[in-house]
């Protein structure tokens, strides 16, 4: 079943993309990166709570379909995170086997307007519990598939 994944380099066919970058990036950057504080709490639950689980910090990150890796390089342009941007390619994970985890993209922090707390948000992160309808794309599922299986380009998009 092809995957999805959006990134700063251009990639070519065959080649892998290794897991832990953004865990690697948030441990050098540590409590001075605006994610340090929800991506420590998504951790803390995972590891009390949800230990079978793939660690974020360790795990590589697609999309479970094209029409939702492009609503979230469209995100993340309207944000100004053009880094995760420029590059879409369809992937596939080097281990097949390998465990994975599928929650919707947006419940990695609280959502404004709700009062959940982080670690609210981390349960219902971890259990998939809630899946929100996006008002302008509701057709859109935004489900991230976090796994610690390396990705193998299949082709660029």
């Amino acid at each position: 079943m092809p995957l999805y994944h959006s990134g700063p380099k251009q990639l070519a066919p065959g080649d892998v993309i290794a897991p832990g970058n953004w865990g690697s990036i948030i441990a050098a950057t540590g409590p001075s990166h605006h994610s340090w504080h929800r991506e420590m709490t998504l951790e803390a639950v995972r590891s009390a709570h949800f230990p079978s689980k793939p660690s974020r910090l360790v795990a590589t990150f697609s999309c479970a379909n094209l029409a939702t890796a492009e609503f979230y390089r469209q995100v993340a342009v309207s944000r100004g995170w053009k880094v995760t941007a420029d590059h879409l390619y369809e992937i596939e994970k080097v281990d097949p086997l390998a465990i994975e985890h599928r929650a919707d993209f947006n419940l990695v922090e609280p959502i404004p307007g709700r009062g959940e707390t982080m670690e609210q948000i981390a349960f219902l992160y971890w259990t998939a519990g809630r899946w929100y309808t996006i008002a302008d794309a509701p057709d859109i599922r935004c489900e991230e598939v976090v796994t610690p299986s390396a990705l193998r380009v299949v082709r660029a998009l």
